[in-house]
């Protein structure tokens, strides 16, 4: 399965990542995949972006790192990325279990220009064969606003992480605009939202830990 690391995290910036260890698993082939949250594609020039690292074991003992999409909610899927061996690796072959130094990583970027206003699901799957082990890690979808839209509204939300509460701000009036929470399932959540004229306030006490 894919895991959480503490061994590294990308370009040495953090203390974690994402990891699936071939080193000491067979998956003889299998393709074992890990789903992102259901997301919309909101700008034209929309993209994901992640940072990976990656050394092979050598021989036959090579690995796959594919990108998947699905927009009807999992039932099918298709393939934006697919690496694997040589094209992979951002590191010397490695016959001990591989932990990538700060310079053993590549940034990655996909377009998602074809599936403006579409709900998708973004999967990393892992086609293991005994070679060694893959990390993920700093997954980024950018949804850029157009530049019209952003100058009219300047919408501003603070503080990203947060606990108590969120405030979303605009140099227009927010009066009688309509505001709803969700989670990453998109289920509406019940919190107090209160506007006062350019400053809108999300009050999040009692909802748990997660994305929303």
């Amino acid at each position: 399965n894919w895991n959480i690391s503490n061994q590294c995290s990308s370009f040495g910036t953090g203390a974690y990542s994402m990891k699936f260890d071939n080193y000491w698993v067979d998956a003889g082939g299998d393709h074992d995949q890990i789903w992102l949250d259901k997301f919309v594609v909101n700008g034209n020039a929309a993209s994901l972006s992640f940072d990976v690292a990656y050394a092979q074991y050598g021989g036959q003992y090579s690995d796959t790192l594919a990108v998947v999409l699905s927009t009807d909610c999992g039932a099918t899927w298709e393939t934006l990325y697919l690496k694997g061996g040589d094209e992979l690796a951002t590191a010397p072959d490695n016959t001990s279990a591989f932990i990538p130094s700060a310079t053993e990583w590549r940034n990655e970027n996909i377009a998602l220009t074809n599936y403006e206003g579409q709900e998708l699901i973004v999967a990393f799957e892992n086609i293991g064969r005994y070679g060694n082990q893959i990390y993920v890690d700093n997954i980024q979808i950018a949804n850029p606003v157009g530049i019209d839209e952003q100058d009219k509204w300047a919408l501003t939300l603070y503080p990203n992480p947060a606990t108590h509460q969120v405030l979303i701000s605009s140099i227009q009036d927010l009066t009688g605009w309509n505001w709803m929470l969700v989670d990453g399932l998109g289920r509406k959540c019940p919190v107090v939202i209160e506007t006062f004229s350019n400053k809108t306030i999300i009050l999040l006490d009692g909802l748990s830990a997660g994305w929303y």
